[in-house]
Parts: C-alpha cells; sequence; structure tokens
C-alpha cells in the first residue's frame, strides 16, 4: 500500500463549458452552467454546476483557476452569446469533486 509521500499527483485535461441554463427575469439573474470535459472520457453522462448570475460565475471560474487572460475573454463571450468554451483546463480528481464538476 502506498503511504501519502507516494501518491502519484494527476491530472486531467479538459475544457470547461459554459452555457445559459435560464434568461434573467425581472426576480433573477441568468443561471449558467459550467461542466468540464475531460479530453479522455469515453462518452456518457457529464456533472452540470449551475451558477446564478454573472458574479457567481465569474466566481466559479476564478475557483477553477482560469487564467486572468482567458477569463474576461471567457465572460465576455457569456455576456454577447450566452455560452463559451476554455480550453486546455487542468484538474486533479479531488480538485473536481470539490468543484462539484
Amino acid at each position: 500500500m502506498l503511504d501519502a509521500k507516494e501518491v502519484i499527483h494527476v491530472e486531467i485535461e479538459g475544457s470547461v463549458h459554459v452555457f445559459t441554463l435560464g434568461e434573467a427575469t425581472r426576480y433573477q439573474p441568468p443561471t449558467y452552467a459550467v461542466s468540464f470535459v475531460p479530453y479522455a472520457a469515453a462518452g456518457g453522462s457529464i456533472r452540470i454546476d449551475k451558477r446564478l448570475g454573472l458574479t457567481d460565475l465569474e466566481a466559479q471560474l476564478r475557483a477553477i483557476v482560469i487564467l486572468e487572460e482567458f477569463l474576461e475573454p471567457a465572460l465576455d463571450d457569456v455576456r454577447r452569446t450566452g455560452q463559451t468554451d476554455i480550453p486546455r483546463v487542468r484538474l486533479t480528481p479531488s480538485e473536481i469533486a470539490k468543484l462539484g464538476l
């Protein structure tokens, strides 16, 4: 059995996808879906994390550690088109679980 010092740090590379689930109403901001899709995935279902409004979406993207140079263009895409894709994101399995992705 491996002890903690021998555990290999594994990162999974994939894309973060964001799209609008629900448009803004008079009473609430738009609802966005955030998902992480590994490039090596064999298909099947993906988890979707729901975010309410751009501020909440931005906070989740920052938690994923999207670099600033990619974050602002992604948020601009969402404002303009309601969706965006951020390629080449690397997360560990524990980060994926912690972020609800």
